[in-house]
């Protein structure tokens, strides 16, 4: 009988063996799943950072792009104003008379290119000339008064930037920008 129970109890331990030796298997097989999900979760983190600072490189990338761009922009204008500028002096060599031998076409050409440097300093000496008269005319009393002197200054200030505007638009905005042969 000590045979049979001796025997039995090896089957028994046997069992209880192999179901020991199962769960440490299982709970081995669990804390490595658990070290997987871990590690891919951390991939995954990786991941998404890295893909952050793509948007974000690409998001530099545009905006370089965009000030590129705009920096060639404003150099092709630039180009461009000189060019126009450069044609506006060409369009002053223009003459009209192919030979200098009348007379006439010689002072059509006198004319026409002392027209703008003639009427810039016609009006250049007709504001200072009525500056001059009209402050000379006025009783000191009233020239110094100080919201006088303020209203004054600044009219006469807008009245010379509208001079040198116009002046200035007119010699170099206004020309074609072929030459006029």
């Amino acid at each position: 009988m000590l045979d049979v129970l001796l025997g039995a109890s090896g089957g028994v331990f046997g069992i209880l063996g192999a179901l020991f030796k199962h769960g440490i298997e299982v709970w081995q097989a669990k804390q490595q799943a658990d070290k997987e999900i871990a590690l891919a979760q951390e991939d995954n983190r990786h991941e998404e950072v890295m893909a952050d600072k793509q948007k974000e490189l690409i998001q530099l990338e545009a905006q370089n792009g965009i000030a590129l761009a705009e920096v060639n922009r404003a150099k092709e204008t630039d180009v461009a104003a000189y060019a126009a500028l450069g044609s506006s002096f060409d369009a002053d060599k223009a003459t009209y008379s192919d030979d200098k031998t009348s007379i006439w076409m010689v002072a059509v050409d006198f004319v026409r290119g002392m027209t703008r440097p003639g009427l810039t300093l016609m009006f250049s000496i007709a504001l200072i000339t009525f500056t001059v008269m009209i402050w000379g005319m006025l009783p000191k009393e009233v020239v110094i008064t100080p919201d006088f002197l303020k209203s004054t200054f600044y009219r006469l200030v807008d009245a010379l930037i509208f001079l040198a505007t116009s002046a200035v638009g007119w010699w170099f905005a206004a020309r074609p920008s072929g030459s006029a042969k």
